[in-house]
């Protein structure tokens, strides 16, 4: 098999998932330069079919981040190698090696807001990335968004294999069965009236998460019959903040709080009529593809990689303008006046089915395949 390294940021349930299915088809040894070997507290036990190995930080250069130990026996021990970014020094110094070697580099983007494709690319960064991409032999990027990043701002004149990153959707639709069950337990558990319809959003409670446009568009409807519910969390400053403004405007509303444990997450879904996803700025939205696993409608910002690939219009969802509260009620509205709402979550269960582990090891695999010779 063809050896393939990773070197990437920390590790993630996602991307863990990812490089399982990878291991089919190439032997995989993943690498990464986060100073936490773990992306956030996530629980992340179990067995493991490829290697990891957190690289040490040789020396630290401002504005860069580090130089790493080990980058040219990593380059010299693989057949690929698959680099995170480029704007970090450790990216840089890779790209410059694999080159001196002669060993095929690929650029991995998970995806990028789609405000990046109004930017021009200008600037010293903007010279890195070009710098870096030449010498790269492909990028490997997720959906539309990263597609058109790479050939409309950077003119990138490469091929951009499809990633296809997801989460494990599978997974999540195994607890179909058990909606109508989760849904009392859960509504239970938060003390949430289960006759009420009850829209959700997942994740952090970061500033460009911009969650305040859900309590903003709700006291727009004004409307006793809805309840909102963050599955995830943030400092207990952010998750005070969030629920006095919601209590300040009347709004119907829970937090969970970090659920670590990935499963029990999902299952949260299941508790819920409709999902938004209100980013000002965010690469992709796993979150999204999970929602659309557990057959919900959903809203989403045109902040959001995924809005370009997950929503069509009308028939799963909405996309809505990032930061118009307004044009957010309206949606909300719309959907919930729709008598047949829950076509909606079956067309969202269907749109998702080709966003799996599964076909992305296969464009994985066809780009190991036709790079690796």
């Amino acid at each position: 098999m063809k050896k393939v390294a990773f070197v990437t940021y920390a590790a993630a349930p996602y991307r863990m998932k990812q490089f399982e299915e990878y291991s089919k088809y190439a032997e995989i040894q993943a690498y990464y330069i986060s100073e936490k070997m773990v992306d956030r507290s996530w629980d992340l036990s179990g067995e493991r079919n490829f290697s990891e190995e957190k690289l040490p930080i040789a020396f630290k250069i401002k504005g860069m981040g580090a130089i790493h130990t080990n980058l040219k026996k990593i380059v010299k021990a693989n057949d690929l190698i698959i680099i995170g970014g480029y704007s970090s020094a450790t990216y840089i110094l890779l790209s410059i090696l694999c080159k001196w070697y002669k060993k095929p580099s690929v650029i991995l983007l998970d995806g990028i807001s789609p405000g990046k494709l109004k930017e021009g690319g200008t600037g010293l960064k903007n010279l890195i990335k070009k710098f870096v991409l030449h010498n790269s032999a492909a990028v490997f990027g997720n959906g539309t968004v990263a597609k058109r990043y790479f050939s409309e701002v950077l003119n990138y004149q490469k091929k951009v294999y499809p990633q296809i990153l997801t989460s494990n959707i599978e997974v999540i639709m195994s607890y179909e069965d058990e909606k109508e069950q989760l849904r009392k337990q859960l509504c239970a558990k938060y003390a949430i009236d289960p006759n009420k319809i009850i829209i959700s959003y997942s994740g952090r409670l970061l500033a460009q998460k911009n969650v305040k446009d859900i309590i903003d568009a709700l006291v727009k409807l004004d409307r006793e019959d809805i309840h909102f519910i963050i599955f995830g969390g943030g400092t207990a400053e952010q998750e005070k903040d969030l629920v006095e403004y919601g209590i300040s405007n009347n709004i119907s509303m829970s937090i969970t709080g970090f659920i670590e444990e990935q499963s029990l997450l999902y299952k949260h879904y299941y508790m819920s009529d409709l999902f938004i996803l209100p980013s000002i700025n965010d690469a992709w939205g796993l979150v999204v593809n999970e929602a659309m696993a557990a057959k919900l409608p959903i809203i989403v910002s045109d902040g959001c990689g995924c809005s370009l690939d997950l929503v069509k219009e009308g028939e799963n969802g909405y996309v809505y303008k990032g930061g118009d509260s307004e044009e957010l009620a309206k949606k909300i509205g719309i959907i919930l006046s729709n008598k047949d709402i829950l076509s909606m979550g079956e067309s969202s269960y269907e749109i998702i089915q080709q966003w799996t582990f599964k076909n992305s090891a296969k464009s994985f695999n066809r780009m190991v395949t036709e790079l690796v010779k």
